[in-house]
């Protein structure tokens, strides 16, 4: 459905052009829900907005439906603009309008019939759930309220591609969730693609089937959301991975992790749970069958799309013949382990 060809976006600058995108290479497809996540400053908003050529790409294609959108003019453009749908930060709604009229806007300015243009007003806030909010201005609504109100509105030409422009980034907790679930329950219906922009790995988590990795305006990596989740390749999205599971290495354990081992010394590491059968006891087996002892220091255990996912932070404390067999032991079982280093009897006593 949507295709990017080594997009590149060079900014002329004071003393040196700036790169926002370089040479940026996706492919989404139809129905998908893709994320697009990266820190401040990574080329997001950029990357948006050449994708409905509000920015005119410095070099590479954008094609939506097989239609190369970065070859047409402006005519031509505007009319191809209507299949892309944009749902904003902070709502962009125009408080001069009722919800009904802000989400009839689009279809006024696409030259729809007034006789057309209620039912299907009616129709959008039915499916966002504001079916009674029709006559309430944007003043008088909630957070949450507002997005749906804006999730209509880029919906209203019936787009075949669906751009969120960290739509849950001003919404609370609770709310987010509630957006989320609603902007999955749109794809599923409408069978419309769906591009997430964000900085929260906890959005792509919850409701996208691939993610690719945005920094310094290039691609990290690129698959679906559980092998990203649960392989990172770069140290970049090893952090997103982290703030989002929480298995981060408490700070004042990590200062005292020496790379060689001394008499005494524990072994710590980090134990990824993929690929673990639910429920299996692991940590008691190595207890059990290796004489060492297990200190769990950090970690979670959770799901991804269905799929259990989860790491270990865990101190480990015996022999070097035991410990060596019982990393080998749950090697054999594909359980990715690394080993982050040691730590001393008494800094261990001490933390």
């Amino acid at each position: 459905m949507l295709e990017l060809v080594e997009l590149t976006k060079i900014y002329p600058g004071a003393k040196d052009p700036v790169v926002a995108l370089d040479k940026v290479s996706l492919t989404v497809g139809r129905g998908e829900i893709f994320g697009v996540i990266g820190r401040s400053g990574a080329g997001k908003s950029t990357l948006i907005r050449c994708i409905n050529l509000l920015e005119r790409p410095t070099s590479g294609t954008v094609s939506v439906d097989g239609h190369d959108l970065s070859s047409l003019g402006d005519q031509a453009l505007n009319r191809a603009r209507r299949e892309i749908g944009m749902v904003f930060q902070h709502f962009n709604l125009l408080s001069s309008r009722t919800a009904f009229d802000n989400v009839a806007l689009p279809l006024e300015i696409a030259g729809t019939r007034p006789a057309e243009i209620r039912p299907r007003v009616a129709e959008l806030l039915e499916l966002v759930g504001l079916s009674g909010e029709a006559g309430r201005y944007p003043a008088q609504l909630s957070g949450g309220q507002k997005q749906r109100v804006g999730i209509a509105r880029a919906l209203a030409n019936r787009p075949k591609v669906l751009l969120c422009d960290e739509a849950t980034s001003a919404l609370d907790p609770e709310t987010t969730i509630q957006i989320l679930d609603l902007v999955a329950d749109i794809n599923r219906r409408l069978g419309v693609t769906v591009v997430l922009i964000t900085h929260e790995m906890s959005v792509v988590r919850r409701i996208a089937d691939r993610v690719a990795v945005l920094e310094a305006g290039r691609v990290l990596e690129s698959g679906p959301v559980y092998d990203i989740f649960t392989r990172p390749a770069f140290e970049t999205t090893r952090r997103f991975v982290a703030e989002t599971v929480g298995y981060e290495v408490p700070a004042a354990l990590l200062a005292m992790v020496a790379e060689n081992p001394g008499i005494g010394a524990a072994t710590l590491m980090r134990v990824s749970l993929v690929g673990v059968p639910p429920g299996e006891p692991l940590m008691s087996r190595l207890v059990r069958n290796f004489a060492i002892d297990v200190r769990i220091v950090a970690g979670r255990i959770d799901a991804i799309q269905g799929r259990p996912f989860g790491s270990l932070v865990v101190l480990t404390t015996g022999t070097p013949h035991d410990i060596a067999a019982a990393l080998d032991y749950m090697r054999q079982r594909n359980v990715q382990i690394e080993v982050l280093g040691h730590v001393a009897a008494n800094d261990r006593a001490a933390s």
